[in-house]
């Protein structure tokens, strides 16, 4: 059984949209762990904060789902960029995942339904585009 800790808050956001690339937000997979392994008290202990959702996908390999980590490279950070860097490249719809397998009353853990209903709920983050000024005027963007 495969184990992901999925970031469960929709207002973690920054004005800066550099800022907020950087961010993890809603849907964004944290950490993907074998079965058994325990995710920390924050995540699904006493003294969890309701920030993340434990879901776990019976009889699937955590490394399976260990790209839903993966994150934009920043090869050089002084090349010119046409997006700003995503802290995750791909998201998975948790509200509707809730939907389809409601979560424990008393752990809170979802169980996925099938390894198929994880998979159709993954998507890609779009990119967010870095405006270019065009001369000396910043209201001209190109």
């Amino acid at each position: 059984m495969c184990r992901l800790f999925v970031f469960n808050s929709a207002t973690n956001t920054s004005k800066d949209p550099a800022l907020d690339a950087q961010k993890f937000k809603l849907g964004h997979v944290i950490e993907v762990l074998e079965d058994g392994q325990f995710g920390g008290n924050e995540v699904e202990g006493k003294n969890a904060t309701g920030l993340f959702q434990v879901v776990e996908i019976p009889g699937v390999p955590a490394a399976k789902y260990y790209y839903l980590l993966s994150s934009d490279p920043i090869l050089n950070p002084l090349a010119p960029k046409t997006t700003y860097p995503r802290l995750r490249i791909n998201v998975l719809d948790v509200t509707t995942l809730k939907i389809q397998a409601p979560p424990d009353p008393t752990t809170g853990i979802v169980v996925a339904p099938s390894e198929k209903a994880v998979t159709d709920l993954v998507a890609v983050v779009q990119p967010v585009p870095i405006a270019t000024v065009i001369g000396d005027n910043p209201l001209v963007i190109g």
